[in-house]
């Protein structure tokens, strides 16, 4: 599977060229708008080393572009097994311990490399490609002349681009495509399992297996009839691009780079077959860390300028509440005096009520102490509240007067407070508390 933003998949055999650039947006490969000048896919251009060299030497350069170059099944072979349960750097291991078995050219003739797939039984698919070094070197070396060798991704047969759409067609299910570019025909099968087969096909099939080596094949892996599928339509029905993945793509059967793009996109089988040392496909921690750290990132930047502008909001809102709040105070402030003022006038009226509510009370009580009290005896002072009198007196004799207070009738009870004093003149003087009867 690529990693980067742009993709030129491209078919090189010897009579034919073809071409597709893709770009990916919104986590979908679509072509791209122009390349370089040129159209994004073009299809049947003169072929050859030297259609690539001219083709590659118009186009710049880039790192955000990944370069992927399909080629015919016929220069390639293919070799699958079927490991247990195991890590993939095991199988990767037992897979390159078996190369020289399982290859029938030399190890030192020859580019090799090999693509890991867990299936859904949790067995590991192991197929090796290889290809003679003579066969590829020339497309190899054009790579490398025109600045695109630090581009290249991907060398493999074209034809195993239909893995990938039998795994988004089919699903669950089992499927197979015919690719009839060639002479003989290949079938590309893809089993319950997810495993991919590929296998050799036959001459002079119409539209039925019959009873040869393909026809058992399909019946071994469980490919419904209905399942069966032809890249040109004869024979079996064409394989259609409607919802899939390749829709927006040129049709496989005019431009057959779109077969190459969807290897690459897939990543299922991508072999790179230019002499670098099959390796794992892991996806790096970095690639996922990385991301998530920079969405928690943002989001907690987020959260901060948004809790920050609510602080920066509530506190203004509180300044001008704590102004509001100090110009109602100083305008309450004489409404406070005023308050003040009117309770104690509130008291000294209530008061001066009571005292005009009991005043012929008052009349007949100083009346009957000035018939009673002995002779000479002066009342110099009068405090008048609760219902209390608080009198200062000058008397001659002090125990008649305090007598001639408890004898009267509209006293309920009299107090001496404090000493009672002589002045020089011998009268004396002392105050007394009265209550009166209600």
């Amino acid at each position: 599977m690529i990693g980067g933003r742009e993709l030129l998949a491209v078919y090189c055999a010897e009579d034919r060229l073809d071409y597709l650039c893709l770009v990916r947006r919104m986590r979908r490969w679509v072509p791209v708008r122009t390349l370089e000048g040129l159209p994004p896919s073009q299809a049947s251009l003169p072929g050859g080393a030297r259609a690539l060299e001219e083709f590659l030497g118009r186009i710049s350069p880039a790192k955000r572009r990944h370069l992927h170059i399909g080629i015919p099944r016929r220069q390639v072979f293919l070799r699958d097994a079927l490991l247990p349960s195991m890590s993939l750097e095991d199988a990767l291991e037992a897979a390159m311990a078996a190369l020289p078995v399982s290859c029938h050219l030399p190890a030192h003739d020859i580019f090799a490399d090999v693509r890991l797939q867990r299936l859904r039984d949790k067995t590991v698919q192991a197929m090796v490609a290889y290809a003679p070094k003579k066969t590829v070197e020339g497309i190899l070396s054009v790579v490398a002349e025109t600045g695109h060798g630090k581009s290249l991704r991907g060398l493999f047969p074209a034809c195993l681009g239909w893995a990938a759409w039998l795994r988004d067609v089919c699903r669950l299910q089992p499927g197979a495509v015919m690719c009839s570019e060639e002479k003989p025909s290949t079938w590309i099968a893809v089993d319950v399992t997810g495993r991919v087969h590929v296998v050799p096909g036959e001459d002079g099939l119409g539209e039925e297996l019959g009873d040869g080596m393909v026809a058992a094949a399909m019946e071994a892996l469980g490919v419904a009839p209905e399942r069966l599928f032809s890249a040109d339509g004869r024979g079996f029905p064409k394989a259609p691009l409607e919802n899939t993945f390749m829709a927006a793509w040129p049709s496989p059967q005019e431009n057959l780079a779109s077969l190459t793009a969807a290897a690459a996109v897939s990543g299922i089988l991508d072999f790179c077959l230019d002499g670098r040392a099959p390796r794992v496909r892991i996806v790096h921690p970095a690639k996922i860390v990385i991301p998530w750290m920079l969405i928690l990132a943002v989001t907690a930047w987020g959260l901060d300028a948004e809790n920050r502008h609510k602080v920066k909001k509530l506190q203004r809102k509180i300044q001008r509440l704590t102004v509001e709040t100090r110009n109602l105070e100083q305008q309450l402030e004489p409404l406070k005096k005023n308050v003040e003022e009117m309770q104690r006038v509130q008291t000294l009226l209530a008061g001066a009520a009571g005292f005009m509510d009991q005043r012929p009370k008052f009349y007949a009580f100083f009346n009957d102490l000035a018939e009673k009290a002995p002779e000479g005896t002066w009342v110099t002072n009068v405090n008048y509240g609760d219902g209390q009198f608080v009198l200062q007196m000058v008397s001659p004799e002090s125990l008649k007067t305090l007598e001639a207070l408890r004898a009267s009738p509209y006293v309920k009870e009299v107090q001496l407070r404090g000493a009672v004093n002589r002045r020089q003149d011998g009268k004396e003087t002392f105050h007394v508390l009265i209550e009166l009867k209600k």
